[in-house]
């Protein structure tokens, strides 16, 4: 009878408080989106080659890291290798050369 009585009770307070909290409706963000659109040439690597980058990359950074954090270090080489080529794409100068030689790809562009 008692856990009958706790659940109506829940029951009732859930539904008496539906509709209560009135927040504020979102409003809309105005965003100006600047810069240049550039068209990109088709390249010459295939999945395949992104993919073997990736895993080298993996590897490297599995061997640096493997030890060091002790035995219950968790890394996700391929997270890494994604974040890292994201930056790789807005690089330019040494930073491009020194990103593509850490990923094992080509300079962009």
């Amino acid at each position: 009878m008692r856990s009958r009585t706790v659940a109506v009770t829940t029951v009732t307070l859930l539904v008496a408080a539906c509709g209560q909290t009135k927040s504020a409706a979102p409003q809309a963000v105005p965003t100006h989106l600047a810069g240049n659109v550039e068209q990109l040439q088709r390249g010459t690597l295939t999945a395949r080659d992104v993919s073997a980058a990736q895993q080298r990359v993996g590897l490297e950074l599995m061997a640096k890291v493997c030890g060091a954090g002790g035995p219950n270090t968790l890394v996700s080489p391929a997270s890494a290798a994604d974040a890292l080529g994201l930056l790789d794409a807005s690089a330019g100068g040494g930073t491009a050369k020194a990103m593509a030689t850490l990923l094992h790809l080509p300079v962009w562009g």
